[in-house]
């Protein structure tokens, strides 16, 4: 059993806890084929770059998990496909379109909504030496036009602008992005799902017990894992929003080296 496996299996259960009251405000589809059709057909650009700059608020159509609004989210993994249903897309709660009419929001203010966003990767060969790359796969940077996130090791914090959302970008399409990254930038990785949640501060506060365990879980592989290599690290290891992630990069750059250099290849 992977260390993940029974917070996904408590993921499960709080979803579905969640869905009962959200009626029928709730999407989910399934989608299966070769990772480059999941952002084919994207209504946005999607790509190194395909995000040019940082978005304003005068330019925001919608944000995502404004800390203030509640947000959480995680990566998990395991070894057990049966655990996920690949290439699922499940969004529980209102969506990016009709935005400003169900947000709990002044109606002179940038609509906010609360937000969790779980992603979950399976395969048969993942182990805990895989982690640190997993970790990464939540974090899409600059390559979706008209979204841009600040990330930190707790939350996801995000804007839509308001061409994106005028060219129909949505929970599906983010999701699309996020299965693709996952079957791309992974290659143990045979299935992946993506669960979002947009329904109430409290549902995502419900939602972050389980955020929080994974990321002790987490923080537990990868700090064991520096230990072997032969450094004692202090950080939440979330590369992706870490000050120091350069320092850490020319560690791995220096154990690459070194690694080379006793087999006798070049550095």
């Amino acid at each position: 059993m992977a260390a993940f496996d029974d917070c996904i299996r408590d993921l499960r259960s709080c979803v579905d806890l969640v869905r009962l009251g959200a009626a029928s405000n709730t999407f989910e589809v399934d989608l299966h084929g070769d990772p480059a059709d999941l952002v084919g057909g994207l209504p946005v650009k999607f790509g190194e770059g395909a995000n040019p700059g940082v978005l304003l608020r005068s330019d925001t159509f919608l944000e995502l998990g404004n800390p203030a609004a509640g947000s959480c989210a995680a990566v998990m993994w395991t070894d057990d496909a049966s655990l996920l249903a690949d290439g699922r897309i499940t969004r529980v709660g209102p969506d990016i379109v009709g935005a400003g009419d169900v947000a709990d929001t002044d109606a002179s203010e940038t609509p906010s909504f609360p937000f969790a966003q779980f992603l979950l990767v399976a395969g048969p060969d993942l182990c805990n030496e895989d982690h640190e790359q997993i970790l990464q796969v939540q974090h899409v940077g600059d390559r979706v036009e008209g979204y841009m996130v600040r990330s930190t090791s707790e939350y996801v914090w995000a804007r839509v602008g308001n061409d994106a959302a005028a060219k129909g970008f949505d929970l599906e399409s983010l999701g699309r992005v996020l299965l693709h990254l996952a079957k791309t930038a992974i290659p143990k990785a045979t299935s992946a799902e993506v669960v979002f949640v947009t329904t109430s501060k409290d549902d995502v506060e419900r939602l972050s017990d389980v955020a929080g365990r994974a990321k002790e879980i987490g923080r537990e592989i990868v700090s064991d894992l520096w230990k072997e290599r032969g450094f004692d690290l202090d950080c939440d290891f979330d590369c992706g929003s870490c000050s120091d992630e350069a320092v850490c990069d020319d560690i791995r750059d220096v154990i690459v080296a070194t690694k080379k250099k006793a087999r006798g290849t070049p550095a």
